[in-house]
């Protein structure tokens, strides 16, 4: 992701808010990724390493189950979409045979023999 980094002494902007500016006003643009984290961390309420390590673990855990079900998804959706194509190829094979399937015994040995050509 690209930062925006704006000038110190600029004019605001029309995104700009009495609490939030868009871009990075600091001279040291390092400083907005640490004030987002410091700002996370006060509102997480955490005021211990371990504490934070705790969150992080959960999220590890929580990251790793989206995964897998998104990995599922992605798999179904790529298994339907094949399915989707193998059909597109089939489906001029129906509307030659539609007729044919409809009709039974000697009838349908009379259509194949009348339209070979347009069965083969």
């Amino acid at each position: 992701m690209d930062k925006i980094k704006v000038d110190f002494h600029a004019p605001l902007n029309e995104k700009d808010t009495a609490t939030q500016t868009v871009g990075c006003r600091a001279n040291y643009p390092d400083i907005c990724a640490n004030a987002y984290m410091a700002a996370f961390v006060k509102y997480m309420g955490w005021t211990t390493f371990d504490e934070m390590m705790k969150y992080y673990d959960a999220e590890v855990v929580r990251n790793d189950k989206l995964k897998k079900d998104r990995d599922t998804i992605f798999e179904r959706k790529a298994y339907l979409e094949d399915l989707l194509y193998e059909y597109s190829l089939y489906e001029p094979y129906i509307e030659n045979h539609k007729e044919q399937w409809a009709l039974k015994g000697f009838a349908r040995k009379k259509y194949e023999r009348e339209h070979f050509a347009e069965l083969e």
